[in-house]
């Protein structure tokens, strides 16, 4: 997601048909035509009709259909819907009862309320109320909850009454859509990773960019602590004293534990000469104030799409960076995959630099169009099945290699955690076409299809739904499990590397570029492999230089380098 933002910023081109970059892959739009009639809708709803249209479309090509009734959706609903007005909270009514004296605030039950309430201007700051095992109660409380679509309808007309309120004292300061978005967000946000997105109008694009956004990934725990899950090695925040695994307690001296991720994401926009100033913890007890300032990004060889370039060393290898397949105006990515290849290549045989390998580098890469990551893989995989997906009782659809690939040197495709989607499925189809190694860390796990369609009768709205998931292969789907690396290697300091006890050879393929053909491998001896690396490898020298120079090493990029280098002087004749 690169300067953070809820939802993508990269709006190059903006039609009906609208190009956006996923952070999963899509399909294409399916033809109405083909599509199942959606079943009738048996209520009218007036305060959620919104989400009538979103059902509508669901039922069509959700992977999922007869989970739109989830009472879980219906409870998120609410519980988006109601902290879109500030200082407001639902919480279950056997909770609040339990817990009223420390809550206070005003409880709000126009309307028809029953098992829950709407409390205005709580007190969450209260350390009872910040204790795990209070979180845990509010938890199982929600769980208990036997939530329909009727009790949604409720707490929205509860809502509407607030916004509409005639009374001298209102305070309200907020839209009836913007309620009526936030419970459609919530109860999409349900389904196996589909969304809503609002589309900004082609004028706004046009504007030059005047509100900045801070990259920071967090998750949810079950107690709802907002924890930082990753940061690339590359990251800017890292200056500032910020840390994988922290805990955000406040920002701008706001308690967010009781508000939402999408909630909270809006909070680090911001513009320039504004900063954002946070209170973390750390290893249980340790607290501390960061400030970080908005800043304008520029571009460096880590924010670009796609760049290259080459590492000398006893064999020489190309690494191409990826940092998501997305569609431009001009070119796409695998456009400035192929040109980035090229004018490496030329530029290696001009100055004599014989290559013998590639790292494709998919680190940090959540993934992007669909029909991009098949033509990458195409790339690289001349032959073979590439990737199987399925939607609803239509016939698989099977792609495959088509001989259009533009390289057979030996290749390499480089993960962390932060790897999604089409990006995951390529690392995955080239091991199991035994077209090269994965390095790296596990990836995130999650190879599921989307596709993207306006909302009906709401033409600033997309629905993002998933259709299918990714199979490999070998029929097999990564989605929750993630890939793992035949070779684990960190992306911190003195941290060792993970070999496997043996493992076949992935370089079935003879390289015709390189000067050095690579033919009848033998299976890998990992023992002697490690031991080149130790003994040869440059990865601590650079690493004790960089370190020196006061710059941050890619420790996972020098010792794959190092690895890599050990499989072609090993293997090679």
């Amino acid at each position: 997601m690169k300067f953070f933002s809820f939802l993508p910023t990269i709006f190059q081109s903006f039609t009906i048909s609208i190009s956006i970059f996923l952070l999963f892959c899509q399909l294409p739009t399916p033809n109405p035509s083909s599509m199942t009639p959606a079943k009738e809708i048996e209520k009218t709803y007036q305060y959620t009709k919104q989400i009538s249209a979103i059902k509508i479309q669901m039922e069509k090509t959700y992977l999922y259909p007869n989970d739109l009734d989830n009472p879980n959706a219906y409870i998120t609903a609410a519980v988006y819907a109601t902290e879109t007005l500030d200082h407001h909270i639902l919480f279950p009514k056997t909770f609040y009862l339990k817990y009223k004296d420390t809550i206070r605030g005003n409880v709000l039950q126009e309307g028809k309320l029953t098992d829950v309430v709407i409390i205005q201007n709580p007190n969450l700051e209260d350390p009872i109320m910040d204790s795990d095992e209070v979180l845990l109660q509010l938890n199982d409380a929600f769980a208990k909850l036997s939530f329909t679509r009727d009790n949604l309808e409720d707490v929205m007309e509860v809502l509407y009454n607030q916004v509409f309120a005639k009374t001298a004292n209102k305070v309200v300061n907020v839209s009836w859509s913007e309620i009526e978005f936030s419970a459609s967000e919530g109860y999409v946000s349900n389904f196996l990773k589909s969304s809503l997105i609002q589309t900004r109008n082609y004028e706004e694009l046009l504007k030059p960019q005047t509100i900045f956004s801070i990259d920071l990934p967090l998750t949810e725990t079950k107690t709802k602590q907002k924890i930082i899950t990753s940061l690339s090695n590359t990251s800017q925040l890292k200056q500032f004293g910020i840390q994988k695994n922290d805990e955000i307690l406040t920002i701008n001296g706001k308690s967010i534990r009781y508000l939402s991720l999408r909630k909270i994401y809006p909070m680090f926009n911001g513009k320039l000469g504004e900063s954002v100033k946070l209170k973390i913890k750390r290893n249980l007890n340790q607290t501390f104030l960061v400030e970080i300032p908005f800043l304008e990004s520029k571009p460096n060889e880590n924010t670009k799409l796609v760049s290259g370039k080459i590492w000398k060393g006893q064999s020489n290898i190309l690494q191409i960076k990826v940092n998501g397949f997305t569609k431009g105006i001009e070119k796409t990515a695998t456009d400035l995959i192929k040109e980035t290849y090229l004018v490496a290549m030329a530029d290696a045989k001009q100055k004599d630099i014989p290559i013998q390998g590639i790292i494709l580098d998919l680190r940090d890469n959540t993934g992007g169009y669909l029909d991009l990551i098949i033509e990458c893989m195409r790339m690289f995989i001349p032959k073979g099945l590439l990737v199987t997906t399925k939607i609803g009782k239509r016939a698989p659809n099977e792609i495959y290699g088509n001989g259009s690939s533009i390289t057979d040197l030996p290749l390499v495709v480089l993960i962390n955690e932060n790897t999604g989607s089409g990006s995951e499925l390529i690392a995955g189809t080239v091991r199991l076409q035994k077209r090269g190694f994965i390095f790296g860390s596990k990836s995130t796990g999650q190879g599921i299809v989307h596709s993207m369609q306006k909302l009906n009768g709401y033409d600033s709205i997309i629905l993002k739904i998933t259709t299918s998931y990714l199979y490999l292969p070998n029929g097999k789907i990564f989605h929750g499990n993630g890939i793992e690396p035949d070779i684990w290697i960190s992306d911190e300091a003195n941290v060792k590397m993970k070999f496997p006890e043996s493992f076949p050879s992935q370089l079935t393929n003879i390289s015709k570029e390189g000067k050095n053909e690579i033919s009848s491998i033998a299976p890998l001896d990992s023992t002697k492999l490690s031991l080149w690396v130790e003994t040869y490898g440059t990865a601590k020298q650079t690493i004790q230089k960089e370190s020196k120079q006061g710059l941050t090493p890619d420790y996972q990029l020098l010792y794959s380098l190092d690895v890599f280098d050990g499989i072609l002087a090993n293997q090679t004749k």
